[in-house]
């Protein structure tokens, strides 16, 4: 009886410690979402759009130098942006509204919707709930957004005006079923009062990974290449391998080379680059990608097959005075 009375004892226990137990609130991830239903009147995407913690950080947590910057209603902007983050290697950062935009409120059709109010008024400011970025390890920003009744977003407007853009370069995109991008890019510029801004472009809400490509690969940025801490001029290619060249170096570039033979400067670029190596003889001042993953300067002379990737723009001498009298560290920046 003893024994029975211990086993019920036991078991009584058991349960109660199970049912404390399950009354513990699950630990939270730090990938909590924020979820903000957000509608775009020239967008065709879903109508919710989720904001991680992560994505919302001030801090620069990858060392990149470029951040994309959104505000995507329903997500056609969305996906564009982040296609243009994947391949820049840029950071990505997405504004959202405190208020969300309803179907309601985007109906261009009633004078008295919430954004016919906002944006037949340019003083109109919405309040932005995404936790604030900082712009200070940024060189290069692209900023999209859909376009709403010819303009841009008044909370574009929220965001520029945050912001300080000193010595960013910074480049607009919008998507949109018809409507040009006017001058809203223009108008972000002006709010914004500070920053180097490129002209912008357009986006249909059907523009393919191509298209985007494209225009990224167009935009002219000024790649520069200094040995052992000396900026040189460079006159670089205009091909597909200079492009993805800019791509790296975008977030610094540094390589130790190594003189070979007599008549050049070799290092790793530490990652593949597009070649497209033709038979070439070079001469003082050739840039070359040998291999599809080095770069080799030359202050002399070679025979190989290499992809050309500019020349140094300096008389001889002084190529060879550079180059010629040890081992060298170069760096590529964009800037």
């Amino acid at each position: 009886m003893k024994r029975l009375i211990e086993i019920i004892l036991c078991s009584t226990l058991i349960l109660c410690l199970a049912g404390c137990g399950s009354s513990v609130p699950a630990v939270e991830s730090s990938e909590t979402s924020i979820v903000a239903q957000t509608t775009g009147t020239s967008e065709s995407e879903s109508e919710s759009t989720v904001v991680t913690e992560t994505e919302a950080s001030t801090e620069n947590v990858t060392g990149s130098s470029t951040l994309v910057v959104y505000f995507s209603a329903t997500g056609t902007t969305k996906g564009k942006a982040e296609y243009i983050a994947e391949i820049t290697g840029a950071d990505l950062y997405e504004i959202t509204a405190a208020v969300p935009y309803t179907d309601e409120d985007r109906d261009w059709t009633d004078s008295d919707s919430r954004c016919s109010i906002e944006q037949n008024d340019p003083s109109a400011r919405p309040e932005i709930s995404s936790e604030a970025v900082s712009l200070d390890d940024y060189t290069t920003v692209y900023i999209g957004y859909p376009i709403w009744f010819g303009q841009e977003p008044r909370i574009m407007d929220t965001f520029v005006e945050s912001c300080d853009f000193e010595g960013i370069t910074v480049i607009p995109f919008c998507t949109s079923g018809s409507s040009g991008i006017g001058q809203s890019a223009q108008n972000l510029a002006s709010n914004a009062g500070s920053g180097n801004w490129l002209e912008g472009k357009r986006f249909a809400g059907d523009a393919s990974e191509e298209e985007i490509k494209e225009w990224v690969d167009s935009i002219m940025v000024e790649m520069v290449l200094t040995i052992n801490g000396t900026e040189v001029p460079v006159i670089w290619e205009d091909n597909d391998s200079v492009k993805e060249l800019a791509r790296i170096a975008d977030n610094g570039l540094t390589i130790e080379m190594s003189m070979y033979g007599g008549f050049e400067q070799v290092g790793p670029i530490g990652q593949s680059v597009t070649s497209n190596d033709e038979q070439t003889t070079t001469v003082p001042g050739d840039i070359m990608l040998y291999s599809g993953d080095q770069i080799v300067i030359f202050y002399g002379s070679n025979t190989w097959a290499y992809t050309s990737l500019g020349k140094i723009d300096l008389p001889e001498q002084e190529i060879t005075d550079l180059l010629s009298n040890g081992d060298v560290k170069i760096s590529i920046a964009v800037r």
